[in-house]
């Protein structure tokens, strides 16, 4: 959690990088949260279908921003954001 509690950072899977103080979170731990904040399908769906060469995706539910990359190396990145 970060920017008193508006911003939630997951890294999942790849290799860990000393630069980013978010410690890698099991893929199941952001299942649970992103179903508790009722991900839409599609939503989900993007983010599983996301390749490397497409860069930074974001999308938006309920107030809650998402942005995310994925890269083979790196795992999937995912940042959610309040948007009250």
């Amino acid at each position: 959690m970060a920017d008193e509690g508006t911003t939630l950072h997951f890294n999942v899977g790849g290799k860990s990088d000393s630069s980013d103080p978010t410690p890698p979170a099991a893929p199941g731990d952001v299942v649970c949260v992103l179903t508790e904040l009722g991900i839409p399908v599609s939503v989900r769906v993007k983010m599983a279908r996301t390749t490397a060469l497409q860069g930074v995706q974001t999308d938006i539910w309920d107030g809650i921003e998402a942005s995310w990359t994925y890269h083979p190396d790196n795992g999937l990145d995912v940042i959610l954001t309040d948007k009250p």
